[in-house]
């Protein structure tokens, strides 16, 4: 049963991004048109891959689902010469991730306190939340403060250290 609810999530969004590169592809000229047509085209391949494995049981239906996955993952791997021929906006980019990580990290703060309201307290719940609550400010330590310094603002590339290092 969990195959079917992970595999309807997957699926359902990889198919909404395959439907939006179609819809850019029709707006889109030249090296943008191809390459949303290159993403759309592939992550279809990937959608099928992984639809195969309702058709399978046992350890198979796993092996093709995530054979799929693996394809998604490739596809900008492989397809980075026609990536680069439209190179992202990494400022917007980095925003985009900057915000997602400020909602991760505040949901991790959640759980801290979660742990903490609980009835039962002893030295190993607290130095938990501790530990936890040191580690994310770590995280947003190196993400904020360091990250912008790392990167090249004005470096034309496919985003791809970026997107798969997040």
């Amino acid at each position: 049963m969990k195959h079917i609810t992970f595999f309807i999530g997957y699926i359902g969004l990889r198919m909404i991004t395959a439907i939006q590169y179609l819809f850019a592809a029709k707006k889109e000229k030249a090296a943008r048109k191809n390459v949303a047509l290159f993403l759309d085209r592939y992550f279809w391949i990937g959608i099928f891959v992984s639809s195969l494995s309702l058709f399978f049981d046992g350890d198979w239906r796993y092996i093709m689902l995530y054979a799929g996955i693996l394809l998604d993952i490739l596809v900008p791997l492989l397809g980075r010469k026609r990536l680069r021929q439209v190179p992202i906006h990494t400022e917007h980019l980095l925003e985009r991730f900057g915000l997602f990580t400020i909602i991760l990290l505040g949901e991790s703060i959640v759980s801290i306190i979660s742990v903490l309201s609980m009835e039962v307290m002893d030295a190993g719940v607290i130095f938990y939340a501790a530990c936890a609550t040191v580690l994310v400010l770590l995280i947003w330590w190196q993400y904020f403060d360091n990250l912008e310094k790392k990167l090249d603002m004005e470096q034309h590339t496919a985003g791809q250290l970026i997107i798969y290092g997040h």
